[in-house]
Parts: structure tokens; C-alpha cells; sequence
């Protein structure tokens, strides 16, 4: 029940990224109008966030963002996690023009809201990943891989009780 499982993982992460973007988004109105944020505005923040936030959790699933192991996020996820918010965050203006333009929206809460978010869900991601690498794990077994197959793939990415040494393989150029 308490091992960890890519399923667990990817759930953990999608609650926090939840609750992540929920307040960058409340902490971006607040910087928008200098922590008065005016009544129209709070009016449609509910729908902002949901819709918001749906687009972020498809467009992070689609760009894989929730099949990474804490201990393998690097610059590559941290680059697609950058282009998924790319498209998340034109979704939604896509939304917004739409379907939705009866909505108040400060276009300038959104690019804050999209930095935010951004440092937010990568430090999360960074800073376990920063955690693990300072903290010496006895439970993890030392494991040497021996060619770099299908299998040895699925080790790297899910095998979260191993502590990978070392990768071999016999690659001729």
C-alpha cells in the first residue's frame, strides 16, 4: 500500500500541482491589483482556476510531465514542463475568446499567473529531486544495469527502490 507506484506518483503530483495552481493564480490577482482586488474580478476567479487548471493537468499529462521519477526530473522535463504551460495557457486564452468573453480577466494576471505557476511546479519538482540526491537511502539497493533494453528503460523511470550505479552497455558506433 505504501510503496511508491508511477500511479501514486502521478496522483501526488496532480494534487499538488492543484493546489500549486490555485495559489499562484490567487497570489497573481493579488500582485495584479496590489491586494485589493476589485469584486468584479473575484467574481469569475472560480471559473478561471477550473478551466485553468483542467487545461494545466491535460497539457502536463500530455507532455508527460507525470511519468517522471522525482529523481530523474532534469532540464529536459523542465523544458517540457515550459512548453506544456505554453499550451495550457493558450488554451485557455483560445477559451477565453471564445467561449468565455463575458468573463472579467486581467490579461496581465494570467502572464504572471504562468510565471508563477512555472517556478512553483518546477521548484516542487527540483527541490525533491535536490532532497533525494542529498539524502543517502540505505533501502535503496545499488544496482548496476547491463544494457540499455526495454527493461533496463522501465528500471530507470519506475524501479524507485534501486539506486542506479551505473549504466553498461555494448552501443558500436
Amino acid at each position: 500500500m505504501f510503496r511508491p507506484t508511477a500511479f501514486k506518483r502521478a496522483v501526488f503530483f496532480i494534487v499538488l500541482d492543484i493546489f500549486i495552481s490555485f495559489a499562484s493564480l490567487h497570489f497573481a490577482y493579488m500582485l495584479r491589483f496590489n491586494f485589493n482586488v476589485p469584486f468584479e474580478f473575484l467574481q469569475h476567479f472560480n471559473n478561471v482556476f477550473i478551466v485553468l487548471t483542467i487545461f494545466k493537468i491535460i497539457s502536463l499529462y500530455l507532455f508527460h510531465i507525470y511519468n517522471v521519477a522525482w529523481r530523474f526530473f532534469s532540464l529536459p522535463e523542465l523544458k517540457r514542463l515550459f512548453f506544456a504551460h505554453i499550451v495550457a495557457y493558450l488554451l485557455f486564452i483560445i477559451y477565453y475568446y471564445t467561449l468565455a468573453s463575458d468573463m472579467m480577466l486581467s490579461r496581465s494576471v494570467l502572464i504572471i499567473d504562468m510565471v508563477l505557476s512555472l517556478m512553483f511546479i518546477g521548484f516542487l519538482r527540483v527541490f525533491k529531486r535536490l532532497l533525494i540526491e542529498n539524502t543517502t537511502n540505505t533501502a535503496l539497493k545499488k544496482t548496476l544495469i547491463i544494457g540499455a533494453n526495454s527493461f533496463a528503460q522501465t528500471i530507470m523511470k519506475e524501479g524507485e527502490q534501486f539506486y542506479i550505479v551505473a549504466i553498461l552497455d555494448d552501443v558500436k558506433h
